[in-house]
């Protein structure tokens, strides 16, 4: 256990943990752990297929219920899951069958879902939202011949969502209001991307930087400073 975890704190700032548990070879549970105060609750969210693949990424809401995304990959695709506890029970429900790798989670003012994600097979970085009756998926960077690695989504003070990504490079994309803007932020091989708002919603990206010529990878970090990117 402890495969693809994400952590959020509650207003006590006690811990809450999904995380996928391998039972068996191609058989994954999503996991989730949460402290009381005296000791560790733990539950099985979603023991069917492969769930909790690649990756994992829990947010609370107002009422400090966790919304887990995942993906689940039961028969060599990936499908994107979302799973959200009502207060008595968990919900879960399948919201794209043809992506779900490389998850990320966020919920907006009106703590509505938004997730990023990649989509292997189509090699293409996904982009879902729950409108209040249903998902709004659309492709936001269509990536031939390279797949999407690790996503991190953030939402600016508008509720619009931002992305940084790598495809081999680190990439970014916002949206904003009528298009998304993409733009290639480091041309260097680049994985294990992680992104944050400032105060004034300018990017802040954390990342993995592989240099081959010199057998070593570096953590590397970047932000806009509004009219260019400094690292």
């Amino acid at each position: 256990a402890g495969y693809y975890v994400s952590l959020a704190l509650d207003s006590l700032n006690r811990p809450r943990i999904s995380y996928t548990k391998v039972v068996a070879p191609f058989d994954n549970y999503l996991k989730y752990a949460k402290w009381t105060g005296t000791g560790w609750t733990i539950e099985t969210v979603d023991s069917q297929g492969n769930s909790g693949m690649m990756y994992t990424s829990l947010v609370l809401d107002g009422s400090e219920n966790p919304h887990i995304s995942y993906g689940d990959y039961p028969s060599g695709v990936y499908h994107l899951k979302y799973a959200r506890w009502t207060g008595t029970a968990w919900n879960k429900e399948t919201v794209d069958t043809h992506g779900g790798a490389y998850t990320s989670i966020r919920l907006d003012s009106s703590g509505k879902p938004h997730i990023s994600y990649s989509a292997p097979l189509s090699q293409s970085l996904k982009y879902a939202k729950w409108t209040g009756t249903a998902w709004n998926i659309e492709t936001v960077d269509s990536t031939p011949p390279n797949p999407v690695w690790y996503t991190s989504l953030a939402l600016d003070s508008l509720d619009r969502p931002r992305i940084s990504y790598t495809v081999q490079d680190l990439r970014y994309a916002s949206w904003t209001g009528s298009a998304w803007n993409r733009e290639t932020v480091d041309g260097k091989w680049a994985f294990s991307s992680s992104l944050a708002l400032d105060s004034s919603d300018r990017p802040r990206i954390a990342y993995s930087s592989d240099y081959p010529s010199e057998g070593i990878t570096r953590l590397r970090y970047v932000s806009w400073s509004g009219t260019a990117w400094s690292a």
